[in-house]
């Protein structure tokens, strides 16, 4: 574990993974580093202070993601979004809405394309940009596949794959691309030659 004297102790412990992203601070006026593990409440790095994040973030919050403006944790099967422009403030111009109650909790959040990806271990779902949040829609994009973890998703680069979505769901490798017809996006398996060896997989670290 890791101790700072205004944050806590952090936990470090098998399973508990953090995860972060860059966003604009108000109370500091400049970009800082959030991480989060769903366990601990939401830090912030500073320069090399390691705190607390202000502004009333949900206590067990995971899985950081800038979208439209605004930073999104999940908890639960609840999306939260932060002020916009401010990542330290969630209880004045922040707020939280539940996302397709009764299929199971967020297990990851991805911006990509312009959309905010949302994933359920048996689901996808996408937020749409808007030109303001009372303006965005939700949407399906798979209510077949989904991931058990946020950390294996992973976009590609590169001349031969780029603007590609890959996750790991329960049946496999998958991917996600955008189609050009629809405005939408596309999932299809991307590692069928391997699935007997996915098929042994230890799920146990997955989360």
């Amino acid at each position: 574990a890791a101790t700072d004297a205004p944050a806590g102790t952090f936990s470090t412990v098998n399973n508990t993974r953090w995860s972060g992203t860059m966003f604009y601070g108000a109370t500091t006026a400049a970009d800082i580093l959030i991480i989060c593990n769903g366990v601990n409440a939401p830090q912030k790095l500073v320069s090399s202070t390691v705190s607390g994040l202000a502004g009333s973030p949900p206590s067990t919050g995971k899985f950081p993601t800038t979208f439209a403006g605004r930073l999104w944790m999940a908890a639960g099967d609840t999306l939260y979004y932060s002020a916009a422009d401010n990542a330290e403030d969630w209880s004045t111009a922040g707020g939280s809405f539940q996302i397709d109650r009764g299929s199971g909790n967020i297990t990851g959040l991805y911006n990509f394309m312009g959309n905010m990806l949302i994933f359920k271990r048996t689901k996808i779902l996408r937020m749409l940009p808007g030109s303001s949040l009372a303006s965005t829609s939700i949407r399906d994009v798979t209510s077949i596949l989904g991931t058990p973890s946020h950390y294996t998703i992973s976009e590609t680069t590169g001349q031969h794959r780029t603007g590609t979505l890959f996750f790991m769901s329960d049946e496999g490798v998958h991917e996600v691309r955008p189609t050009s017809g629809t405005g939408g996006f596309f999932v299809g398996n991307a590692a069928e030659g391997i699935k007997p060896i996915l098929d042994h997989r230890d799920f146990s670290n997955f989360n």
